[in-house]
């Protein structure tokens, strides 16, 4: 009795303001919630509230919820799986195929090692290179052995504490083994894109070797006579003269020559004198694609320089080649499309001081001038000078005898003019070392720590200039009062 006095007591019971909202809300679940409330409140409490509120929504085109736009998934780079994967969130899902995958890329491997293994390291990644490493250092006849017996064994050489351990037969995979955490879908991509790139390449050098054995055993290896070696014929190139030489070579060549004594003519190679020039599509079977495109931009760069554009005018600004045509003189502004800054095409000064002053009337301020002295002394310290000619260049590799492309030569170290193979060191020393026997000037040195050094040696000249000058305007100060 006492029972269902009480079920009596609770279906008499009025429905609260929350109540009456939670029932509307399972019945249009996209509402606006305080469009809903609202509604509600507007009404007597009632058995017979939700009933009235649900018709009226029924029949009238009530507000929704705003959709929150769904969060992009955080993208990882191959650097972050590799060295940074302590620091990126996983799932449960994640774990679970995670692990699938392992069993399924090892079926050797006993389930017991590989989970293991993964709840050491928590990711894919590394405790996929635990696995393929170690199994790496172990020969296939003894994999098999390993597991021969029909029991369980650890493999030589894996860590004590975390051992892989072999199964006698390969086990199939258990559940699916398709990924659908967006986490691991990116992680497995860059393992799986590695490791086509991987074996494309290994079967692009077994091609490579297995034409030339080929080759070699019908006695048809070809002679590069730049080098004497022997190659395949398809991995050479030649002049329209028809003088063969090796891929190697020439891309030597070409990087002493055009990158290094500044010369884009790059005539045949033999030494019997043919002044042939190789061909772009020769140059592009031979040249890396970033190396043959550098060498497009220079042979372009030095093809403006020979045309003699009128009103050709180059961007002042360090570091940057843009050149553009400017044909009305009176347009000063020079509106730099690659670097974006805006200088006198005359006087090369910013045009955020120029403005409204004629190209002599420009004074810098102290501060910025002080700045732009020392830019432009590390600029220049990039900068070589030929003394005949006057074009500026720069090393990117080679030797330090620098050729013009007007026959001058110079130094890249000292900038001493009119010098042959005699001003360089001739001592035998080891590479990289100094010689303790002369001062004179090495052949061959690392171009980038060459140009820092230049670069560094200036700056500190320049802020020496700089303070210099300040302190001589300031010693003249009071005398002039």
């Amino acid at each position: 009795a006492t029972s269902a006095a009480a079920a009596a007591a609770a279906a008499m019971r009025i429905p609260t303001e929350d109540d009456d909202v939670r029932k509307l809300m399972v019945t249009f679940p996209d509402a606006d919630e305080a469009f809903v409330r609202k509604k509600v409140t507007e009404l007597p409490p009632g058995r017979h509230r939700v009933e009235i509120v649900a018709d009226v929504m029924v029949g009238t085109s009530y507000p929704r919820q705003e959709k929150k736009p769904e969060e992009a998934p955080k993208v990882y780079t191959k650097e972050d799986f590799e060295d940074k994967y302590a620091s990126i969130p996983t799932t449960e899902l994640y774990a679970t195929q995670a692990l699938r995958r392992l069993i399924a890329r090892y079926p050797r491997v006993s389930e017991v090692s590989l989970r293991a293994i993964f709840n050491r390291f928590q990711h894919f990644t590394p405790a996929n290179k635990y696995v393929s490493t170690t199994l790496a250092k172990v020969s296939s006849a003894a994999v098999a052995a390993a597991g021969g017996a029909g029991v369980a064994a650890d493999i030589p050489g894996s860590d004590p504490k975390l051992p892989i351990r072999l199964k006698k037969t390969a086990g199939k995979p258990k559940g699916p083994t398709e990924i659908t955490d967006l986490v691991l879908l990116q992680e497995v991509g860059y393992f799986e894109a590695e490791e086509r790139m991987q074996k494309e390449q290994g079967d692009y050098e077994l091609a490579v070797r297995l034409n030339e054995e080929q080759y070699e055993a019908a006695g048809q290896l070809i002679e590069c006579q730049c080098c004497f070696s022997e190659y395949a014929f398809e991995d050479m190139v030649q002049c329209p003269n028809s003088h063969l030489f090796c891929a190697g070579c020439l891309n030597r060549y070409v990087s002493e020559a055009a990158f290094g004594a500044g010369n884009t003519n790059l005539p045949c190679m033999d030494s019997e004198g043919c002044t042939a020039f190789f061909s772009k599509e020769q140059l592009r079977k031979a040249l890396p694609p970033d190396r043959f495109e550098q060498l497009e931009a220079r042979i372009m760069e030095e093809s403006v320089l020979k045309a003699d554009i009128p009103n050709l005018c180059r961007c002042p600004t360090p570091g940057c080649t843009n050149a553009m045509i400017l044909d009305n003189e009176n347009d000063k502004v020079f509106d730099c499309n690659i670097c974006g800054k805006k200088t006198c095409r005359y006087c090369k000064e910013l045009w955020s001081d120029h403005f409204g002053l004629k190209c002599k009337e420009v004074e810098p301020r102290d501060a910025v001038n002080k700045r732009r002295k020392i830019e432009e002394k590390m600029t220049e310290a990039l900068k070589r000078t030929c003394h005949a000619c006057h074009v500026s260049f720069h090393k990117v590799e080679g030797c330090n005898k620098m050729t013009c492309r007007c026959g001058a030569t110079m130094c890249y170290i000292c900038r001493a003019p009119k010098i042959d193979y005699k001003h360089f060191c001739q001592h035998v020393r080891d590479p990289g070392k100094k010689c303790n026997k002369c001062t004179a000037c090495t052949l061959f040195t690392n171009t980038a720590e060459d140009d820092a050094r230049a670069v560094e040696e200036a700056r500190l000249e320049a802020e020496r200039e700089v303070a210099g000058e300040a302190g001589a305007a300031g010693a003249a100060g009071p005398a002039a009062k």
